[in-house]
């Protein structure tokens, strides 16, 4: 804990702006990913960030549906818990019950899925057997939250100031089943030049977090992309750029801040569903 407090005592004296709002000075220091997504929340160290407590607070509903469906997703067995995972369960179905997976899918449904995901992942003779769940909308919308918040950490930790408002944004997650998800990462060990791991000093905690870095100084283009445990990986991208009209799904980084702030302050369950 002084640990902590010397460092929160750094950035206030520093003079800090929150590194998700932009604006508010640094009150806390939030934990992006949340530790809750590593095993026995044991998380790579130096990703803490600045933040003011709105904005600190805000995301903990989200972050909890997150780290739930990053545990069900990892496709290493080996860190599996069931203590753990009754832990995170518990927690979903105590704040959003409509949120938990069900395994109401015909085997025609189960079928259709692996058009999306890359068939080397089966594991059943019969796509009737395949263990596969049906995932609330709402959920997508929780990890379409949680990658934005991933992507301004990352650009704070390379940039040192939070990202401009002005600058366009797409983040999204892509489990890592899905077909591709391959071909990006392979691409990003390619052409993005900064590669990091995520570590602790005298801990192993294994490649729960790797990611890669790329940015173009005259169009104020920065890119990441995030692997989480073996779960899926988030693509981060914000640009100054003027895009064509079918990248229709791109929005400011003010205007989304705004949104995520206004929706997740006032009424995060109401703004998880009508997402």
């Amino acid at each position: 804990m002084g640990e902590q407090r010397r460092k929160l005592q750094a950035l206030v004296m520093a003079g800090a702006q929150c590194y998700f709002c932009g604006a508010a000075s640094a009150e806390t220091i939030d934990h992006v990913p949340s530790r809750d997504l590593f095993v026995n929340r044991v998380g790579p160290e130096g990703f803490e960030f600045p933040a003011c407590k709105d904005c600190n607070s805000m995301t903990r509903y989200v972050e909890q549906v997150v780290a739930l469906y990053v545990m069900m997703l990892d496709r290493d067995d080996s860190r599996f818990s069931q203590a753990e995972f009754e832990r995170k369960y518990i927690g979903v179905r105590n704040n959003f019950p409509e949120l938990l997976p069900s395994d109401g899918v015909s085997a025609n449904d189960k079928r259709r899925a692996f058009q999306f995901h890359d068939a080397r992942y089966r594991t059943a003779r019969t796509f009737a057997e395949e263990p596969i769940l049906s995932i609330p909308d709402e959920v997508l919308a929780a990890f379409e939250i949680f990658s934005f918040k991933l992507g301004l950490a990352l650009y704070f930790q390379h940039h040192k100031v939070p990202a401009d408002g002005s600058l366009r944004q797409r983040c999204f997650w892509l489990s890592i089943t899905e077909k591709s998800v391959a071909e990006i990462i392979n691409s990003a060990n390619k052409i993005l030049p900064v590669g990091q791991i995520g570590a602790r000093i005298n801990t192993d905690i294994g490649k729960q977090l790797t990611y890669r870095i790329g940015t173009h100084d005259p169009t104020r283009t920065f890119i990441a992309v995030t692997q989480i445990r073996a779960s899926g990986c988030v693509v981060a991208t914000f640009t100054s750029r003027e895009l064509p009209e079918e990248f229709s799904k791109w929005t400011t980084v003010e205007s989304r801040r705004a949104e995520v702030i206004r929706g997740l302050r006032c009424d995060p369950r109401k703004f998880l569903f009508e997402s």
